[in-house]
This record gives C-alpha cells, structure tokens and sequence, in this order.
C-alpha cells in the first residue's frame, strides 16, 4: 500500500545508521547506548521514515523505545518520535 509502512531488515546499512543517529543525538549526550534493534519499518515520503523499536539502556537501566527517524532527501536526518 502506497504510504503505508512496511517491515525492512534490521541489519540493513540504513537501518543501522538511523538508529545510531538517533541514539547518538538523544540528550544528553552520552547518556543512551544502542543495545539492539529490535524491529524496523521504512515508509516512503519526502525522503524516508524510519520506525525502529530499539533495546537501549540509558544511564544504565534497560528500556525498549520506539523512535521514529526521517531521512531526508537532502541527506540530512531527524528524530520526529522518542517514545
């Protein structure tokens, strides 16, 4: 379905990197480490969204986030959702 997102491989190059950048520019700094990606879904816009269920552990403790990063066509990335 055009729009709709739809499942991708959570060892993809992009995937990765989208969840590197996000985890590296949550605030403040230094406090999140990427533990693993748990689950990845891409959708189509102006550019490319990214909805990643990642394993992180921040200042220590274990949690599980959904975030969502736009890749845009500029090359540029942006975290739209931390949750």
């Amino acid at each position: 379905m055009t729009g709709a997102y739809a499942n991708t491989e959570i060892t993809a190059d992009d995937v990765l990197a989208c969840a590197n950048y996000a985890v590296d520019n949550r605030e403040p700094k230094g406090t999140v480490k990427l533990v693993r990606i748990i689950s990845a879904e891409k959708q189509v816009v102006a550019g490319m969204n990214y909805k990643l269920k990642l394993a992180i552990t921040e200042n220590g403790t274990a949690k599980t986030v959904s975030v969502v990063v736009w890749s845009k066509l500029d090359g540029t990335k942006e975290v739209t959702q931390w949750e």
